[in-house]
């Protein structure tokens, strides 16, 4: 029975230590899976916080954008106000140009029928005065005519006034 007891105490011993070894490997294998748990929650916390921290800077960049968008459909629409009157402006210059160059063309025409009624009127002149100074000429041959004629008649009348 010594030996039995013997035996049972070394088995109690090794089934102790095995047990105290067993409970020893359950505790790391506990603290190792809390560890991996812990560490399994920070990198889950980690991954939330970068995945918060994503979602805001998307947020930041949609507001952006809308902002752009905005921007741009002002420019758009200033552009478009612009060349609305760019092209009215040029309308309206075209316009008075348009009836400044008649208002020229009528006084150029204006001018080219004056220039030419008084090229007509100095040739009438030059003829009248040529036709005055030939009148002239034939009035004074007609009036030395008349002086003869009249000495002439004079002298037949009268034969002793003529000596």
């Amino acid at each position: 029975m010594i030996k039995g007891h013997h035996l049972s105490n070394a088995d109690n011993a090794t089934s102790s230590r095995a047990t105290a070894d067993a409970a020893e490997d359950l505790k790391r294998s506990d603290v190792l899976a809390i560890q991996e748990h812990r560490e399994a929650e920070e990198r889950h916390g980690s991954i939330e916080e970068r995945l918060r921290h994503l979602e805001t800077q998307l947020e930041e960049k949609n507001q952006e954008l809308q902002r752009a968008r905005q921007r741009e459909k002002m420019n758009e629409e200033h552009n478009k106000r612009l060349s609305d009157t760019v092209d009215r402006l040029l309308t309206e210059s075209n316009e008075r140009l348009q009836l400044h160059l008649k208002e020229r063309m009528a006084a150029l025409e204006d001018k080219n029928m004056l220039i030419q009624e008084s090229e007509l009127l100095r040739k009438q002149l030059e003829e009248s005065l040529h036709d005055k100074e030939r009148l002239a000429e034939e009035v004074e041959k007609f009036h030395s005519e008349v002086q003869q004629m009249k000495m002439q008649s004079a002298a037949l009348l009268d034969p002793a006034k003529s000596r």
